[in-house]
């Protein structure tokens, strides 16, 4: 973790700064806190995959359930492209170990509703993993602020951002589709997602 201003930390006595630099340390090392930014990054890979999309190819499954798996269980030691197996597999299920090595050889999913299922279930994992990052934030945001020190020195004020971002796509999902703003408007729908050609993605829109 870095500081982004480091004006509030000089003004520090020095005892201050060494408590900091120690939360700062310590808040950074905290598995829960690791776990919350590689999940956070390949949550962000599924949803970039475009499923549902004409983007999405079968053969980005591969992408997709691997980063599933990571999602899972950000500690685990499988790379994409290699086989996984129990060794390195640490926490994620045995029918997605073997749904991921299908892919490898070309066994694809079948559908996009098995695809969506996979992303859903990786969002409810990283808000898991998100609440208790938040915990964590809290105890330290408390240590900080009885001594003085600024709380955002420690954990970072934009560090839940990502998190935000995910809970308001998750709301967007929610919006009925449609192919175009004319078609929305027909319905006399305000707002929903709209397919963009340009990008081959349903985007939100509002009239």
């Amino acid at each position: 973790l870095f500081r982004s201003d480091t004006s509030p930390y000089m003004n520090l006595e020095e005892p201050q700064q060494k408590a900091a630099d120690k939360f700062i340390t310590d808040f950074g090392n905290e598995k829960t806190i690791q776990n919350l930014s590689v999940a956070g990054s390949y949550l962000n890979q599924m949803n970039n995959l475009g499923v549902g999309t004409p983007q999405y190819k079968p053969s980005d499954d591969i992408a997709l359930i691997f980063s599933f798996m990571k999602t899972l269980d950000p500690g685990s030691t499988v790379r994409e492209g290699e086989f996984a197996n129990a060794a390195n597999a640490g926490g994620i299920p045995d029918r997605v170990v073997a749904t991921y090595n299908k892919a490898l050889k070309g066994e694809f999913l079948s559908d996009d509703n098995q695809r969506k299922a996979f992303i859903d279930t990786a969002r409810k994992s990283y808000t898991g993993i998100a609440k208790e990052a938040e915990t964590i934030a809290n105890r330290y945001r408390t240590m900080a602020k009885d001594r003085g020190i600024p709380e955002n020195l420690v954990v970072p004020s934009n560090m839940f951002e990502q998190v935000k971002q995910f809970e308001a796509k998750n709301q967007a999902q929610n919006l009925q589709r449609f192919q175009s703003p004319e078609d929305m408007r027909a319905q006399g729908i305000k707002r929903g997602l709209v397919f963009n050609p340009a990008t081959g993605k349903y985007q939100e829109f509002q009239d």
